[in-house]
C-alpha cells in the first residue's frame, strides 16, 4: 500500500464487538501504511441505535460518526427514489470492480485493498486477527475499568438477548441450548457463582435461572465491564454475539482459560483465534 496513497473511509455499524472489528482493520492497514490517512465512520444505523462505545478505548484513531438511525426518503419523488433504487447498486458494484470501495470481511478481500481504494465496508468479522491487536485491547479494556477482577470460581455467561427478541428474521439462541452446555461445565467444576451478563439481563435471568443454580446473578453492567468481568472469570460462556467472540479470544490468547461458543460461530472465532481452538469447547446448537 502506497504511503502517499489517499485516506480510506473504513465504515462500521453495530455495537461495541461490531466496531472493534472495525479497529482491528484499520490497525493492520496501519502496519502496511503508516502514513495512510485512516477514519472509522460509525452509522447509527441497523435495528438498533448503537453507541460509539470504542471511542474512548483507542483515543489516537481518528472517528467519525453518521447518524443514519432509522433515516428515510419519505414519500418524496417516486420516480426519482426508483431511479436512486436501480442506480446505486449498478453504481456500486462499479465502483467495487475498480477498487475505490471494497467489503472487506476476509482475508481474501483485505489483500484487495489498493492505493486507490477510499471507502471500506463490512462486518470485517472473517478476517484473522493479529494477537498483538487482543494484547493491546485487553490492556485498554483494563485501563477503562480501572484494573482488573479476581474472579476465580465464577462462571461468566454472554447471553445476547435485545432486539433479537423482537426481530423477524433473527432470534436469540434457545435457553435450552445455553442451559445444556451451563449445565456440562458446572458438572465439570464446582463455581461459586455464575454471573449471567446480557443487554437485557433481567430477562437472560428469568429464563437461565431454569438451572436451578443456587448463586446465579444478572449484575446490569456496561460493555467494557463485561469484557474485564467475563475474561478474568474461571470459565466462560458467550452466545451468537461479537462481545462473545472477542471475549473468547482475550481469555484464550493473552490468559490461556476456555470458553464456550456455538459451533455455528467458528469461522467469527477461527479468525479471533487463527484456527487455535485449543481453549474453544464447541457446544451444538
Amino acid at each position: 500500500m502506497n504511503a502517499l496513497a489517499s485516506e480510506i473511509k473504513i465504515h462500521a455499524w453495530g455495537g461495541l464487538g461490531s466496531q472493534l472489528f472495525a479497529v482491528a482493520v484499520l490497525k493492520d492497514i496501519q502496519k502496511a501504511s503508516p502514513k495512510r490517512r485512516l477514519t472509522i465512520f460509525l452509522h447509527t444505523g441497523g435495528v438498533t441505535r448503537r453507541n460509539p462505545e470504542v471511542v474512548n478505548l483507542f483515543p489516537e484513531i481518528s472517528f467519525d460518526y453518521v447518524d443514519d438511525f432509522s433515516k428515510t426518503n419519505g414519500v418524496g419523488n417516486m420516480r426519482v427514489r426508483n431511479l436512486r433504487t436501480n442506480l446505486l447498486p449498478l453504481l456500486k458494484r462499479f465502483l467495487s470492480m475498480l477498487g475505490v470501495t471494497l467489503s472487506c470481511d476476509d482475508d481474501t478481500s483485505f489483500k484487495n485493498i489498493r492505493f486507490w481504494t477510499r471507502s471500506i465496508r463490512g462486518h470485517y468479522s472473517y478476517r484473522t486477527i493479529n494477537p498483538e491487536f487482543l494484547e493491546v485491547l485487553n490492556d485498554r479494556l483494563e485501563n477503562a475499568s480501572q484494573g482488573t477482577v479476581n474472579k476465580e470460581g465464577v462462571c461468566s455467561v454472554h447471553y445476547r438477548l435485545g432486539d433479537l427478541l423482537h426481530l423477524e428474521n433473527k432470534s436469540p439462541l434457545a435457553p435450552k441450548t445455553v442451559l445444556n452446555e451451563l449445565e456440562r461445565v458446572t458438572k465439570i467444576s464446582d463455581f461459586s457463582e455464575v454471573e449471567v451478563f446480557s443487554d437485557t439481563p433481567s430477562h437472560a435471568f428469568e429464563l437461565l435461572n431454569q438451572s436451578g443454580l443456587q448463586k446465579m446473578s444478572a449484575p446490569d453492567v456496561d460493555t467494557i465491564s463485561v469484557f474485564t468481568r467475563a475474561t478474568q472469570a474461571e470459565y466462560f460462556l458467550g452466545t451468537s454475539s461479537k462481545v462473545s467472540f472477542w471475549i473468547a479470544g482475550i481469555r484464550s490468547v493473552v490468559f490461556n482459560r476456555q470458553s464456550s461458543i456455538p459451533s455455528l460461530n467458528k469461522r467469527e472465532i477461527a479468525g479471533i483465534l487463527n484456527k487455535d481452538f485449543k481453549n474453544i469447547n464447541f457446544y451444538d446448537v
